[in-house]
């Protein structure tokens, strides 16, 4: 298994990326576009065939085994929005345990006892916090405040959009409107190309 998370060869759409071993040494968790989709996959460590685990037409990452090897947490974006999901080492219907309308929940991590998860969240608005959710309860502790006070009443929220290319293919975007400007006015425009071929802009922070 390739663990260098930069080496994909995305024309294949068969590359892997860091793998984790499971707790008790047998399987391997990787994340592959063998799908069409970044999604994660499981194998066991002494070879065979690799199964999905929660196949989805979204990228998915993040992922981490719980403590006892039966569950996989992760990561999956949605329009650029990120949600926290735990699906059971053997596959099937993930449960979604942090969905928000807008944001992106990241860097997920399950407590030695397997009892707790810390994330991060953020939004277009406010920076990333440190949050920590109770498995059994769902009741969710935020740790940090990381906005100044104030800070988020004078952002502006980016509107979602998506317009045509010049061959015919649907571009998704970002659109920051300007404040002042009246119904129909003409005005200046900046735009930011991420790179790609599967990079994308995301409900975070900037």
């Amino acid at each position: 298994v390739v663990s260098d998370t930069n080496f994909f060869d995305y024309r294949a759409g068969l590359a892997f990326g860091a793998a984790l071993v499971s707790p008790d040494g047998d399987r391997v968790l990787f994340r592959s576009k063998r799908s069409g989709w970044l999604n994660f996959w499981v194998i066991p460590r002494k070879g065979g065939e690799p199964r999905q685990i929660a196949a989805a037409n979204y990228d998915q990452t993040g992922a981490r085994w719980s403590p006892d090897g039966r569950s996989i947490l992760y990561t999956e974006s949605r329009d650029g929005t990120h949600s926290l999901r735990v699906v059971s080492a053997d596959g099937g219907e993930p449960r979604v345990i942090v969905d928000p309308d807008v944001g992106a929940v990241g860097r997920p991590e399950w407590s030695p006892d397997g009892e707790s998860i810390s994330y991060t969240f953020e939004t277009p608005t406010r920076p990333a916090d440190l949050y920590v959710m109770s498995v059994a309860s769902g009741e969710t502790q935020r740790l940090t405040s990381s906005v100044p006070v104030g800070l988020e009443d004078r952002l502006y929220a980016p509107e979602k959009v998506t317009y045509p290319s010049s061959d015919g293919l649907m571009i998704h975007a970002y659109l920051y409107r300007p404040v002042n400007a009246g119904s129909g006015e003409r005005v200046p425009g900046v735009m930011w190309i991420h790179g790609g071929p599967t990079s994308q802009f995301d409900d975070q922070f900037r």
